[in-house]
């Protein structure tokens, strides 16, 4: 095996469940912005339980990680870069002016990269 190699930490959905939505906030509060500013969560999947982490933490209705569901569904965990996949599929949907999305997508040594979007 030549490819790359991850060890995935069952400790993940915990770290996500007690530190995302804190995260966020910090990070959209910086551009005076609350949670229920963000319509679109474009999120890295890491597995069903990471995302059912998401939901618990941002009280979040399944419905509203469906593309990150999907990809997962289809194309597994890619490691980090899978977030670009979900993010190709939303870019695709339609979009109201001045709409707000985040994209989330987590890392190594469980880090947390966040981008801001506006359409």
């Amino acid at each position: 095996n030549e490819g790359m190699m991850v060890v995935f930490s069952r400790d993940i959905p915990l770290l996500v469940s007690q530190t995302i939505k804190e995260q966020i906030e910090q990070f959209i509060g910086a551009y005076q912005l609350t949670l229920s500013d963000i319509t679109r969560f474009i999120t890295h999947p890491g597995g069903t339980k990471v995302l059912q982490a998401y939901e618990k933490a941002l009280n979040l209705k399944s419905n509203d990680l469906a593309l990150a569901r999907d990809v997962l569904k289809n194309h597994g965990n890619m490691s980090s870069c899978t977030v670009l996949y979900i993010l190709e599929r939303e870019l695709q949907n339609i979009h109201e002016t001045g709409e707000y999305g985040i994209v989330l997508a987590l890392g190594p040594g469980f880090s947390c990269e966040q981008v801001l979007l506006q359409w």
